[in-house]
């Protein structure tokens, strides 16, 4: 079964980095994990690309007869010094993807300051 999910997404990589709608991302892959990083200065780019990688992720699950779960899938906007803030919703087929302040990658908890608070209030509680 794990073979055939494996070979199902081999193409994820090549739909991630669509070079031809300059899309800035990188995909994680670790276990059952899956990660998906999109930077963008341009807000409305930024959100273009959102949407245009969660189409083609979900058209190449659509053609290997797999299923984009959206009601599993979230979002973390990371807050730096020099970025924006993200106004209203990144929502997919009409399905809202929910934000949350902290990611957990790996085991470890971070949150959209990229700090080790949440982390050490589940270590140290």
């Amino acid at each position: 079964m794990l073979f055939f999910f494996l070979f199902n997404i081999d193409d994820l990589p090549k739909i991630i980095n669509d070079k031809d709608n300059n899309i800035k991302s990188k995909l994680i892959l670790f276990a059952n994990d899956t990660h998906l990083i999109i930077t963008d200065p341009n807000l409305t780019d930024f959100i273009n690309n959102i949407h245009t990688t969660i189409k083609n992720i979900n058209v190449l699950f659509n053609t290997n007869l797999l299923s984009l779960k959206l009601d599993k899938t979230n979002f973390t906007h990371v807050i730096t010094i020099s970025s924006f803030h993200i106004d209203g919703d990144v929502s997919y087929d009409n399905k809202l993807i929910s934000n949350t302040s902290t990611l957990k990658f790996l085991g470890l908890v971070t949150d959209d300051k990229l700090t080790w608070k949440s982390h050490i209030e589940i270590i140290v509680p």
